[in-house]
């Protein structure tokens, strides 16, 4: 609505606009696409420096618009008529601007990762109390009642923890195994 019905000339800052209509002109003569940088100014008065890429449309069709160019109201490139000029324009990234889109992205991916976290967390606690049912079921079960029910094939899928634990190992000596070091051991071992 600002911009509505203005020519952008209007809003180019006053040191920029000699050098933006030179090449906006030169574009449309030439055909050649049109990129540069200025200042446009805002609602407020202030401005904003701006990247602008943009091309002329320039029509094949001299024959429907030759009346035109004769009355000088159209401007003729060398292989046409300049039937419109699409531009595109954003604000020139400064440091602050690299600045802040670097910390968004950064709080971005943070917020990602907390939630990917939680995820986590929470199958680890679901995956908790699901190993936790199945050891009370299992504790709770008669051994005899568990055989007639299933058997072996219970004792497969989830191992009894609870069970009798391996034997111990012996203590390693420094002796090295003899006959007598093998009597005296067993000697030991025999009562009385």
């Amino acid at each position: 609505r600002y911009l509505v019905g203005k020519f952008i000339g209007e809003f180019v800052h006053p040191e920029d606009s000699g050098i933006f209509m030179r090449e906006f002109n030169e574009s449309i003569a030439s055909g050649n696409p049109l990129r540069f940088f200025y200042r446009f100014k805002r609602e407020d008065g202030t401005y904003i420096i701006f990247e602008c890429d943009g091309h002329p449309h320039i029509s094949s069709d001299q024959g429907a618009y030759g009346h035109m160019s004769g009355s000088g109201q159209g401007a003729m490139s060398a292989s046409g008529l300049c039937r419109g000029f699409f531009m595109m324009a954003r604000p020139y990234p400064t440091k602050n601007a690299a600045l802040l889109d670097s910390f968004l992205e950064h709080k971005i991916e943070n917020e990602r990762l907390k939630k990917r976290i939680e995820e986590l967390k929470r199958e680890e606690v679901e995956e908790n109390q699901v190993q936790e049912r199945q050891w009370q079921e299992q504790s709770r079960r008669d051994p005899s009642e568990a055989g007639r029910v299933d058997g072996s094939s219970e004792h497969s899928k989830t191992p009894n923890y609870q069970g009798m634990p391996p034997p111990a190992k012996p203590p390693i000596s420094n002796t090295a195994l003899t006959r007598q070091n093998l009597d005296s051991a067993l000697s030991a071992q025999q009562p009385d």
